[in-house]
């Protein structure tokens, strides 16, 4: 559990440092320790009006929905894998013909 747990942890932590990566840069680089500030719901962080409006008119929503769209394929994919469809067909079993072990024929069991 230990070893999971790190694991999760990094990715975290990666996940974090690239969404602060994905709002400042564009084709208006953003000043980090503002944007930071800003992010943190401070006031007078020294962005211009229209790097504020970047910021958390552009940049945000569309990260925000990138991670939100991913959870949801995610979510989608794992109840794909543990439906009780993909459990009661076996797609991964083979038919090896014993005597002339030349040829197998790939079988469709139906649990």
């Amino acid at each position: 559990m230990g070893r999971t747990l790190i694991i999760c942890a990094g990715l975290f932590v990666l996940l974090i440092a690239i969404t602060i990566f994905a709002s400042l840069v564009g084709s208006q680089s953003l000043p980090l320790r503002s944007s930071l500030c800003a992010l943190t719901g401070a006031s007078g962080c020294g962005l211009s009006p229209e790097q504020h409006a970047i910021l958390f008119d552009l940049r945000l929503p569309r990260i925000l929905l990138a991670g939100v769209v991913g959870m949801c394929l995610a979510a989608a994919g794992a109840a794909y894998q543990g439906s009780k469809w993909s459990q009661d067909f076996s797609f991964y079993e083979f038919d090896f013909d014993r005597q002339q072990h030349k040829t197998y024929q790939p079988s469709f069991i139906i649990d």
